[in-house]
């Protein structure tokens, strides 16, 4: 294989790991269309994201609670929320908070693969388990599509937040930059995200975040259109069915958020990611975790630390379908911080055939390190573990109508 194609697929290895954060697990395959196309620089997209980044900063924290009626939800702090406690792991795995178990820290894997109606559990040994969980089969009405993703420069970050390392890689490699837009306009990156537990007259509760794929009566449907509603399917990776009970099946991914309608006349109302020393939802609190698929039957699960969220909601006009908070568009910032050892966790998970045109893992795991060293220490131990990332979005109305049927 030629030396180009080979850093081209090892760079987009490090951006896929490094901005996993933006939706759940994937059977598509964007190395390959990595390979097959030229790192061009595919910026139409890129250019939806016209609002400036300090004026977002400012506009879009409104006082969490504000309503057109004037109505303020009972305010949940960190110090009223109970959950379960984190023990210390041994080596080899991580705590998850949401459950206060500890599960494997790098890439479960089940072999043979687990059969139909089975998924490799996290919870080591990794064995095949029976879904006992229901996954949903109504959706909210109010999702929004992100049509544009857009590596916010290294000096720009959410407020609290610690960084943007990734911002760094981008501004010394714009392949990065330009491999994350082209992800968003071939719909390689189809991220929707779907309200939970929020009314018209604002207040908290939470944001999934799904990967969806377009409908066969969609097909034409542009990804980074800001105007056309297209229709979708999410994949029922989105969902841990590996761990829950006989009831609903959770999210892997769900921001608790505050949201504040605007006042009077105006179109554009705030959405706030929630965090501790602001307010905590629901555990596992101040991380946002996901499983992503890998080689085989695999899969390894990711955690992001400190999420952090800022975003103004266009409501829609009298002329559109009317849908329970009114959402027509998207415009935002989401941070956090991925632990290194989940990256190279990521990266070891990857299909032999790719890690061999790395050069194998200790190749690939060299190059993380060089491309994206650690900026955050999230231990405490005085040494950088994890890196930070910010990236803005814009996004709009979509529909979803399902769960993506697994292919044969």
């Amino acid at each position: 294989m030629k030396g180009r194609h080979r850093k081209v697929i090892a760079r987009w290895a490090l951006v896929g790991s490094a901005t996993a954060t933006l939706g759940c697990g994937t059977n598509k395959t964007p190395v390959a269309d990595a390979m097959e196309q030229e790192a061009s620089a595919g910026s139409d997209a890129a250019t939806a994201l016209e609002s400036d980044a300090d004026a977002r900063d400012s506009a879009a924290i409104g006082e969490v609670g504000d309503s057109a009626a004037g109505d303020s939800p009972v305010e949940v702090t960190a110090d009223t929320v109970t959950g379960p406690v984190c023990p210390k792991c041994p080596n080899g795995q991580k705590c998850r908070p949401d459950l206060g178990t500890c599960v494997i820290a790098g890439t479960a894997v089940c072999a043979p693969a687990c059969p139909a109606g089975t998924v490799c559990g996290l919870m080591g040994p990794p064995t095949c388990a029976v879904v006992t969980c229901k996954l949903p089969t109504n959706f909210s009405a109010d999702v929004l599509k992100v049509t544009a993703l857009q590596i916010a420069a290294a000096d720009q970050g959410c407020e609290g937040a610690v960084g943007n390392a990734l911002g760094k890689l981008a501004a010394k490699v714009p392949l990065v930059q330009q491999l994350l837009t082209q992800a968003v306009q071939n719909d390689q990156a189809t991220v929707l995200l779907e309200p939970e537990g929020l009314t018209a007259k604002g207040g908290q509760g939470g944001l999934r975040w799904l990967f969806g794929t377009l409908t066969m009566q969609s097909l034409k449907c542009s990804p980074t259109s800001q105007t056309a509603q297209c229709s979708y399917t999410v994949s029922a990776g989105c969902w841990d069915t590996a761990t829950a009970g006989q009831g609903a099946c959770p999210a892997w991914m769900r921001l608790p958020v505050g949201w504040a309608p605007p006042l009077a006349t105006a179109k554009v109302g705030s959405l706030t990611g929630l965090q501790k020393g602001n307010a905590v939802a629901v555990p596992p609190g101040d991380v946002l975790q996901f499983a992503v698929p890998t080689s085989g039957s695999g899969h390894v699960l990711l955690q992001v630390a400190q999420p952090r969220l800022q975003a103004e909601i266009e409501l829609a006009d009298a002329t559109a379908p009317a849908t329970p908070l009114g959402w027509a568009k998207v415009s935002g910032r989401f941070c956090g911080v991925v632990p290194l050892a989940d990256l190279d966790a990521a990266l070891a998970g990857l299909p032999a055939d790719v890690l061999q045109s790395l050069g194998g893992l200790p190749t690939a795991l060299a190059l993380r390190a060089q491309l994206l060293p650690g900026d955050t220490d999230l231990d405490g131990d005085g040494q950088p573990d994890a890196a930070s990332a910010a990236v803005d979005f814009v996004g709009t109305r979509a529909k979803v109508v399902g769960i993506t049927k697994p292919t044969p």
